[in-house]
């Protein structure tokens, strides 16, 4: 089986001599010669790809449900504890020492 570049290469010499081999246009014979095959690649692989039927969707029952929507309760802050101020004092009275 032959290379899409030796394909190309086929038909880019194939333009040049159907230009009778006037030299200089080997660069627009060869692009030509790559669309060319290219669109002839594209429609052979269009025709051989075969398609796939998509898999059926499974059939599903409605469920139902009984679950309730979770509660959530939020509890207060509880105070901040109170410090007697005679411990207060004592603690800043030992500082000073």
């Amino acid at each position: 089986m032959e290379s899409v570049r030796e394909l190309i290469e086929k038909r880019a010499y194939h333009l040049f001599l159907e230009r009778g081999a006037v030299e200089g246009y080997h660069i627009q014979d060869w692009i030509q010669a790559e669309q060319e095959v290219m669109t002839k690649m594209e429609k052979k692989s269009a025709s051989t790809v075969t398609t796939k039927k998509a898999a059926p969707k499974p059939k599903t029952a409605a469920v139902k449900s009984k679950a309730e929507p979770e509660k959530t309760t939020v509890a207060k802050p509880s105070a901040a504890p109170v410090t007697p101020k005679a411990t207060v004092k004592k603690k800043a009275a030992g500082k000073k020492k």
